[in-house]
């Protein structure tokens, strides 16, 4: 007897959440174990990568956030990232990017390397900062996430907004953020490895502040990739004064 059409919908969607299962259990399996438990995995396909992989930062204080994200990083370690513009603005990885066929790329406005680890600022009730990158984790690319409180006055910068009252509402205008004087050039025993670019705005509704990416161009050819995000990343937890 023939299945029904049904029947082979349920078939295909078990299958499917069967193979998401494989491939969580795989990524966790593949995380150093320090770090296994307190990830969240989620599954799916972007830009060449099969999951994403996020970490809440223990909320005991800032130093203790960044701290925690930048060993999270250099465990993790990170893959090449290319900046795309294509009418949006968007990080991916620099493999995704390569395989790509040159048709798929007629539209772009531009595409250029930029460091592995990147930074979002974003505020509604509290102001977070979130580590951002792509890595190779049990052999699947994934995207991973790590939010932490975000600092306040600290060699990291600052970040500002402006709240405009009018009658029967307001409007938040003039987001801005100052990098500190040690944001600019990340240093590796003595020798400038990345430079921070022009941070980028993105958009947002009247009533939030417009959050903000920050990121890097390597100052080398052919730099590894997890070297350089563990470098950034040690080096803002220096700015926030989370490790010596």
């Amino acid at each position: 007897m023939a299945e029904s059409a049904r029947l082979k919908e349920l078939k295909a969607k078990q299958a499917e959440e069967r193979s998401k299962l494989k491939a969580e259990e795989k990524i966790r399996r593949s995380l150093p174990e320090a770090y296994r438990e307190q990830a969240s995995i989620f599954v799916h396909n972007l830009y060449g990568t099969c999951a994403s992989v996020k970490w809440e930062a223990p909320y005991a204080g800032p130093a203790l956030n960044v701290e925690h994200a930048a060993k999270i990083v250099e465990a993790i370690g990170a893959v090449s990232v290319t900046l795309v513009k294509d009418g949006c603005t968007s990080f991916r990885p620099t493999s995704y990017v390569e395989a790509l066929p040159e048709e798929k790329k007629e539209r772009w406005k531009e595409e250029s390397a930029v460091s592995p680890l990147r930074f979002h600022i974003e505020s509604v009730t509290r102001t977070v900062l979130e580590f951002q990158w792509f890595a190779m984790v049990g052999g699947l690319l994934v995207s991973c996430k790590i939010v932490c409180g975000m600092p306040w006055s600290t060699n990291f910068g600052s970040y500002t907004y402006k709240r405009q009252d009018y009658p029967g509402g307001y409007r938040i205008v003039d987001t801005k953020f100052a990098p500190g004087s040690q944001m600019h050039t990340i240093m590796r025993d003595g020798e400038p490895i990345a430079q921070l670019e022009s941070p980028i705005k993105w958009w947002s509704s009247e009533e939030y502040p417009n959050p903000i990416t920050l990121y890097f161009v390597d100052l080398g050819e052919d730099m590894d990739p997890s070297m350089v995000a563990t470098s950034i990343a040690k080096h803002v937890a220096a700015c926030v004064g989370a490790l010596p």
